[in-house]
């Protein structure tokens, strides 16, 4: 699931927030390792999928993603942000 998600991750998102969900510099699409919106499934869900903040400039994703495919993508943010964490405890 994580690896149908980071590819999926990569054509859908990466353009916006960045390649393996680090914004490059100057970004204006937020860090997804930190949002809450990795917390629940269906806030993810209604903003990827159904365009809930399409006024603030996150298109839904209906018509372009497979049926699970942001589900996929969800557990590979969360990878990433639990990659992110441990490397931070690792430094400290």
């Amino acid at each position: 699931t994580v690896a149908a998600g980071e590819q999926s991750y990569a054509n859908a998102c990466s353009s916006c927030h960045g390649r393996n969900t680090v914004p490059a510099a100057g970004a204006t699409a937020p860090d997804l390792r930190y949002s809450a919106l990795i917390k629940s499934a269906e806030q993810f869900n209604r903003v990827t999928v159904d365009g809930e903040r399409v006024s603030r400039g996150m298109p839904g994703f209906k018509a372009i993603l497979r049926e699970g495919e942001a589900d996929a993508i969800l557990a590979y943010i969360i990878k990433r942000a639990n990659d992110e964490k441990a490397a931070q405890q690792m430094s400290r």
